[in-house]
């Protein structure tokens, strides 16, 4: 008598396309119970971390695992993150793609398959625009001409044109004053 058995497999893989200095992320892999199996980090400058192939066990009808990401340092709303992911070797649209999945995916696994996911996380732009205006001449001596010592007064127009919130925006000019 000779029989097999069919091994499943799981890994789940972080890419850090870019990111905000200091952040840091950490992928898992939980299973219907909740318990965490596997784990990786990527620490504050890794640009990737992996729980490689991992094998695990499913019944006859497959089991279903969590895949999930968290920012150990920083927040995920700072970054786009897109999953790829694939059955042995092939995409399968029953698991997650794309941007909008969010940081966590139940992931159905089947006996003898391989699911393999990315999850890559892209800084979200941040940029202001600045326009500064200068003022019409106060013609300070009353000569009826622009001149060394007259003052011009300038407004600044900052627009946050990126897609996160900027704080504590200093201008520092330094014609101010003279």
């Amino acid at each position: 008598m000779a029989f097999g058995v069919l091994l499943s497999r799981v890994e789940l893989t972080k890419e850090v396309a870019s990111r905000f200095t200091g952040d840091a992320f950490e992928v898992a892999v939980h299973d219907e119970a909740g318990t965490r199996l596997f784990a990786a980090a990527t620490g504050p400058t890794g640009t990737s971390a992996t729980t490689g192939r991992q094998t695990v066990l499913a019944t006859d009808r497959g089991a279903t695992f969590r895949f999930s990401e968290r920012a150990t340092s920083g927040s995920l709303d700072r970054y786009d993150s897109s999953w790829a992911c694939t059955r042995n070797g092939e995409t399968d649209p029953t698991l997650p793609s794309g941007l909008g999945v969010g940081p966590a995916a139940d992931v159905h696994v089947g006996i003898g398959d391989l699911v393999s996911c990315t999850v890559t996380n892209t800084a979200k732009p941040t940029s202001l625009l600045l326009l500064k205006r200068a003022g019409s001449p106060e013609d300070v001596n009353v000569n009826g001409l622009p001149d060394a010592g007259d003052q011009i007064r300038y407004t600044f127009d900052v627009t946050n044109t990126g897609e996160l919130p900027v704080v504590d925006v200093a201008v520092d000019d330094p014609l101010v004053g003279v």
